[in-house]
């Protein structure tokens, strides 16, 4: 944790106030030091994680816009050491994946369409980044440049390069959001049956199709019943025409990025996601995914 600082002055540092008693969290995907903490007379989520002032920024930004059942941080601080320390609402309840997997059709239905809402929401707040365009381009050149260049043989790696590659050619000016960038069941919370979304460590200005990789293609076949009702009552107010052409293009970076990382940090190759991937599309002839249209 940086220079060693001690929790408690961090918290004190970026609420103003000491806090009660200071539990750890485990568990969950985040590298972040997690704690749970009680100060301004409510609970909340501590993380402790490396930042920097364009971060930071972006927490300001979001925090002064983000919806009440978007569980973002409400305070943070950067420090010195560039460590940064994130507050944000503790929600307590139950996680959406494991409602889910009980297999009620109301439930689908009615969290299926608060998603939607919450991801609308988020997605109708505008923000101006000239640069995303030029910034996509340098990523995707990246991505496939490191699949040539550590020689991976995932399925259809030849083809979601010239895929992505092809793709920059006619790409247009985007709309420009925040987006969360990890949207999954896990990250929504159920509290007195409502649905509530955390965990935007990963979070970024980008195009609304990012957050849909996971559920559209990267998560597998146990989401699609979620993801289709989550789609059918987006789409009702979140498509500007090009919504599946962009979760192609999203999806596919994805598991470039993701095969990429895959084998570096554990010498495996992707595989089944990038089967998915080409069973879905039809081998990225298709832009809407299988799974979509049937029932």
């Amino acid at each position: 944790m940086g220079d060693g600082m001690d929790i408690i002055e961090r918290i004190y540092q970026t609420a103003g106030e000491k806090p009660g008693a200071v539990t750890p969290v485990s568990g969950g995907l985040s590298s972040a030091d997690k704690f749970k903490v009680h100060v301004h007379g409510r609970d909340w989520m501590v993380k402790v994680l490396p930042g920097t002032p364009i971060r930071s920024r972006w927490y300001q930004e979001l925090a002064n816009r983000c919806d009440d059942r978007m569980a973002c941080p409400k305070m943070h601080r950067l420090f010195d050491d560039g460590m940064l320390c994130l507050l944000s609402p503790w929600i307590t309840g139950e996680s959406l994946e494991e409602r889910l997997f009980k297999g009620n059709e109301a439930d689908l239905q009615r969290f299926g369409r608060q998603a939607a809402e919450i991801l609308l929401k988020l997605h109708q707040i505008p923000f101006p980044y000239e640069a995303y365009p030029d910034q996509l381009r340098k990523r995707i050149n990246a991505a496939c440049d490191q699949v040539e260049q550590l020689q991976l043989t995932f399925p259809l790696h030849k083809e979601c390069c010239a895929f992505l590659r092809g793709s920059m050619e006619q790409y247009t000016a985007p709309h420009v959001c925040f987006v969360h960038r990890d949207v999954r069941p896990e990250n929504f919370v159920i509290c007195d049956e409502q649905l509530y979304l955390i965990d935007f460590e990963n979070g970024s200005l980008g195009e609304r199709a990012t957050d849909f990789s996971y559920l559209t293609t990267m998560g597998g076949e146990r989401f699609f019943p979620f993801s289709r009702v989550v789609l059918h009552h987006y789409l009702q107010q979140g498509d500007d025409g090009t919504f599946w052409e962009k979760n192609l293009l999203y999806s596919t970076l994805q598991l470039v990025e993701y095969a990429i990382w895959k084998y570096n940090a554990k010498g495996k190759q992707v595989k089944l996601q990038a089967e998915n991937l080409a069973t879905q599309y039809a081998s990225l002839e298709r832009t809407k995914p299988l799974w979509f249209d049937e029932e």
